[in-house]
């Protein structure tokens, strides 16, 4: 008669096997989960998806995006200047100023998206409001997206801006462009939003960093949408960058983990 015990710790073996690889899955659904709850919320990088154009309207490529783009400044494309938002300088469009077109602009605003008055007809942006209250041209440079760099770099560039006084405006979001060189970093949403920054030279005074150079698989890579990452040198907010950004990887456990310390 044969023994068969010798059989009975394979098995046992295979069980415990079995009850590990099963208790890691579970492990690893459970993280997984619990990593697109927290990219829903914002608290977990998520790769940004392309953006979708307005009906009417043509999304560019990203080999378009290189020719059209501002070589300094990133956006708005100097070829909507004269159109659309924009005056022939780059200011938005004002009833108020065009009112009084034959005075000098007593003022000048720069900033983002506050400064421009996203969301609102020209004549309800604030600058325009001043005008009126002031009953002087406030000329409006404010451009949506931008950090303090863009903005300063704008004032910089705007010659003809003869105005007196001149308003910087600051909003809490600008502490994190100002220390970024990709916008679309910072959005769900990818506008090929690549922009200048200063850095902190080794004297201590600020060097400017101009707008990165990338080919299209190139910035693909920098924003998670193809491997292997390509990290852009300075950018605080890629995936295990200065910033702590962690991008949902398997495997899910290690990446819960590193997105709670």
């Amino acid at each position: 008669m044969k023994n068969n015990t010798p059989a009975k710790p394979i098995y046992k073996k295979l069980y415990y096997l079995l009850y590990i690889l099963f208790l890691f899955l579970l492990i690893e659904a459970f993280s997984f989960g619990l990593g697109l709850f927290w990219k829903s919320q914002g608290k977990m990088y998520q790769v940004p998806v392309p953006l979708v154009a307005e009906p009417g309207d043509q999304v560019p490529t990203y080999a378009e995006y290189l020719t059209i783009r501002d070589p300094e400044l990133g956006w708005p494309p100097p070829h909507s200047y004269g159109r659309e938002e924009y005056e022939r300088d780059g200011s938005r469009i004002s009833p108020a100023c065009q009112k009084r077109s034959e005075a000098a602009p007593c003022m000048s605003i720069y900033g983002d998206s506050f400064t421009f008055g996203s969301e609102v007809g020209d004549d309800a942006a604030w600058g325009d409001i001043l005008s009126e209250n002031i009953d002087c041209c406030v000329k409006n440079y404010g451009v949506p997206g931008y950090g303090n760099d863009q903005a300063y770099l704008r004032y910089v560039r705007q010659q003809d801006d003869n105005a007196e006084i001149v308003i910087f405006s600051f909003m809490s979001e600008n502490i994190l462009r100002n220390i970024s060189r990709n916008f679309d970093l910072l959005s769900p949403i990818s506008s090929y939003g690549l922009k200048p920054r200063f850095v902190r030279g080794d004297d201590g005074s600020l060097q400017l960093l101009p707008l990165p150079n990338l080919t299209e698989e190139e910035y693909l890579r920098t924003i998670g949408l193809k491997s292997p990452p390509l990290t852009l040198p300075h950018e605080s907010f890629q995936p295990g960058g200065a910033a702590g950004v962690v991008q949902l990887r398997f495997p899910f456990t290690l990446s819960v983990i590193k997105n709670l310390q």
